[in-house]
């Protein structure tokens, strides 16, 4: 069993060398989709291009909520290595309302989990 690996640092790190102008992950909690797991990163108000799998297949997939392909995108597993963080932020990069949190582990609890 491995105990937690914190992506964030290497998260700001990545930020900063990638897109040093502008804010990628200002996602908003309470607009977050449902479908997120537990952990820093989630999709809220993203586009409905499906560009975030091109970059993080292993972490990023789509709803169809609205049908005709207008879903959103989401976070179905977090990352654990420096590399699938790199994966994860460059998705972000390209999402274009920056619609993406990385701010989830302040929300997180046990009820937020369990809905």
């Amino acid at each position: 069993m491995h105990g937690y690996w914190d992506p964030l640092p290497t998260a700001r790190q990545l930020v900063v060398t990638a897109e040093p102008t502008r804010e990628v992950f200002s996602g908003i909690w309470p607009e977050r989709n449902w479908r997120n797991v537990p952990g820093p990163f989630y999709g809220a108000a993203t586009d409905s291009m499906a560009t975030g799998r091109l970059d993080a297949p292993h972490h990023i997939a789509y709803d169809d909520e609205y049908g005709g392909g207008f879903g959103t995108e989401f976070v179905y597993r977090q990352p654990v290595s420096k590399a699938e963080t790199g994966a994860l932020v460059s998705a972000a990069c390209m999402e274009l309302y920056s619609g993406y949190g990385w701010d989830g582990d302040d929300h997180w609890t046990p009820d937020t989990v369990r809905a």
